[in-house]
């Protein structure tokens, strides 16, 4: 087995386990913010797994978040889905984000913020 860590839920090596974060006080995240995050790869890279608005060429690994508001979804699911989504669904691919320190808690604010936004 390799040294390297993979994103498998099975590899449990040296990662922490699900944090569950309530989300304190309102949202108060920046949509615009939250778009430039989501698209930068060096960052949340959400569309390398998912289909974003103005994306020339989606991911297909996670769920399109094309009209993801019309799911009405609470801001706090959103929040702690980006957060750690392990803590609601511990079979996941998508990487604990806020909990391993990957995005800021105002990153992951500004994130879900977008999300909440597209209709």
């Amino acid at each position: 087995m390799s040294k390297w860590l993979t994103r498998s839920h099975l590899d449990t090596r040296g990662v922490q386990p699900p944090v569950k974060k309530k989300l304190e006080g309102p949202l108060n995240g920046n949509p615009e913010e939250g778009k430039k995050i989501a698209m930068n790869t060096g960052a949340g890279n959400c569309w390398a797994c998912h289909a974003l608005p103005g994306d020339a060429q989606p991911g297909n690994q996670g769920p399109s978040l094309i009209d993801f508001a019309k799911r009405g979804l609470s801001d706090e699911e959103v929040y702690q889905t980006i957060y750690d989504r392990r803590s609601v669904n511990p079979m996941t691919a998508m990487p604990p984000f806020g909990a391993l320190g990957t995005l800021t808690d105002q990153q992951v604010r500004d994130i879900a913020a977008y999300l909440q936004s597209l209709k």
